[in-house]
């Protein structure tokens, strides 16, 4: 899609440059004659240059921010896959994002399900599901409410509570 948008933009960048040159040839006949009809014929061409000058600029702009974000998302799924446990904070440093819009990346990569992470409250990292070891448990739902504790780690031994109700979470 950004392939095709890039070359609509292309295309009418080039024909407003065209209409610019155009103008600019109709600019030099209104100097050196007395036509009255060259002064609309100049007025025209920009019109036309405006018209498809900008939009193709504009085009050309948004797909240049796409790419961006792209390679962007890119860049940051092979940091977290790379990783085998982190923080936000270690996170945003690599990235150069805060630590709040690095965590809020975390929860979108999350809920899209192109990462499986297990936060560990205690220790406040991100660990990878299929790096856990069997003593680790994985906790989606307070047993007690019901709520959503976000994929809470709890390792052996460990006690966690459910952040909404306060009930401990039961580890099996």
């Amino acid at each position: 899609m950004n392939k095709l948008l890039s070359v609509i933009g292309w295309i009418l960048t080039t024909i407003g440059i065209l209409f610019f040159v155009i103008s600019g040839l109709v600019l030099i006949d209104m100097a050196t004659g007395d036509d009255p009809k060259t002064k609309s014929a100049f007025l025209g061409m920009l019109v036309l240059t405006g018209l498809f000058a900008i939009p193709g600029g504009i085009l050309l702009w948004r797909v240049r921010l796409a790419r961006a974000r792209e390679q962007f998302e890119s860049q940051f799924n092979g940091f977290v896959a790379s990783l085998d446990s982190f923080t936000p904070r270690e996170l945003a440093q690599k990235i150069g994002k805060t630590e709040m819009e690095t965590e809020a990346l975390l929860a979108a990569l999350i809920a899209q399900r192109k990462a499986d992470l297990a936060f560990h409250r205690q220790t406040g990292r991100y660990l990878h599901r299929n790096r856990l070891q069997r003593a680790h448990q994985v906790i989606d739902r307070c047993p007690s409410c019901g709520a959503s504790v976000g994929q809470e780690l709890v390792f052996a031994g460990e006690a966690a509570e459910c952040r909404y109700c306060g009930n401990r979470l039961a580890t099996m």
